[in-house]
């Protein structure tokens, strides 16, 4: 795997970094993917998986806490605070080209987010990375499912983000994680406090103008820029690093073969993401 200083990498970064941002003009967000047999039972063989839609407005911290008192969460508050995240969904502006069929559905991911005109939220406290061009990348061996990633911030003047050379609108939304997730366990929720969190979920999603992708029984595609992982399998979150802290998500990456639906995660942990440092990074991936 070519390090992050490498000629190459640093072109790729550098001086190609206009191209990664160059869209197509025109297109549709819907994207026509077969899923193998063995892919997730409930994506339509054959059909079509639509790009999940941005979001229509980003929740405040007065937001949060009326939605708190409105379900009956009170004396979770804390808990609630502690867990929630502000995360940026990142739709391609055009359909992007339909990748070479692999099993893995994808060998390489890269991402250029500029992460200072980014939306903030009161109800949220924003990482501490510095302003710039984020780039991240990772580059599988074949038949890996983990890789090491890499990311750093560059001075840019550009104002556009970019997902695998195609450009992206970036929406955010405030996001907690499922009542199931290994997140929430810990808490020890009551079959009432479990429903009242979904319940809370979805509260806040419609008030953002979207739905929690996890909640369907029909397979979306999305990028997503920090908060929680689009899991509806509950497998997708690494373990504890080797230092025992848990992970958090920074970059989530959507992208098929022509006969799977690839999903790429890159992970940091929290303490360093948290303080804005990018180092100790993994990616994994998965299918179907």
């Amino acid at each position: 795997m070519a390090s992050p200083g490498d000629p190459s990498r640093r072109r790729l970064f550098t001086d190609a970094v206009p191209n990664l941002l160059r869209g197509v003009a025109s297109g549709n967000r819907e994207l026509r993917a077969a899923i193998s047999e063995g892919a997730n039972t409930d994506a339509e063989v054959l059909g079509t998986v639509p790009w999940a839609g941005p979001a229509k407005r980003c929740a405040t911290a007065a937001d949060l806490h009326a939605a708190i008192a409105e379900h009956e969460l009170e004396d979770r508050r804390n808990e609630i605070q502690n867990l929630v995240r502000i995360s940026n969904r990142l739709v391609p502006d055009a359909e992007p080209a339909r990748d070479a069929d692999t099993s893995s559905g994808v060998d390489e991911v890269r991402a250029a987010i500029r992460v200072d005109v980014l939306t903030s939220s009161d109800a949220v406290s924003s990482t501490a990375l510095d302003p710039g061009l984020l780039l991240i990348w990772a580059t599988f061996d074949e038949d890996a499912g983990t890789a090491r990633a890499r990311a750093r911030i560059e001075r840019s003047k550009q104002q556009h983000h970019a997902v695998d050379g195609v450009r992206v609108t970036a929406s955010a939304e405030v996001v907690l994680p499922r009542a199931w997730s290994s997140e929430v366990e810990p808490l020890d929720l009551s079959d009432e406090e479990r429903a009242a969190w979904e319940s809370l979920r979805q509260g806040l999603a419609q008030l953002q103008g979207i739905a929690p992708t996890d909640n369907t029984n029909r397979s979306h595609r999305l990028h997503r820029l920090f908060g929680y992982v689009d899991d509806r399998s509950g497998r997708l979150r690494p373990q504890e690093t080797p230092d025992g802290e848990p992970w958090e998500l920074l970059l989530q990456v959507g992208t098929p073969g022509s006969h799977r639906m690839g999903l790429v995660t890159v992970w940091a942990p929290r303490s360093r993401l948290q303080a804005g440092h990018l180092s100790g990074l993994i990616a994994t991936r998965t299918v179907g």
